[in-house]
């Protein structure tokens, strides 16, 4: 036990921080394309779109709330990084990232 010592590279810390900035951001990116995927299902189902809608909605709606919990957790971890303590106000999502699909 004693005097214990905790160190990190910060360049370490950075890039760590980075990734999951650029994390955050693939999955903000894929919540639009996601609903475009939707749409095309309906579309593609013509006379039975009907019988498809409420099953492709539940399916868009659902992969939506997935996916923001995601971008919210790797927005809270790279808000975090390097911390010796757990902030939940400091979510950090780089919102300038754009990653295409």
């Amino acid at each position: 036990m004693g005097e214990d010592v905790l160190h990190a590279e910060h360049d370490v810390l950075a890039r760590v921080d980075d990734q999951f900035d650029d994390l955050a951001a693939a999955f903000r990116g894929t919540r639009t394309p996601l609903r475009g995927h939707v749409e095309a299902i309906r579309d593609g189902a013509g006379e039975l779109a009907g019988a498809l809608d409420a099953g492709a909605t539940a399916f868009g709606l659902s992969w939506d709330a997935v996916l923001g919990v995601l971008e919210q957790t790797a927005g809270l971890v790279a808000g975090n990084v390097g911390r010796l303590s757990v902030d939940l106000e400091a979510v950090d999502v780089d919102a300038s990232t754009s990653i295409t699909l």
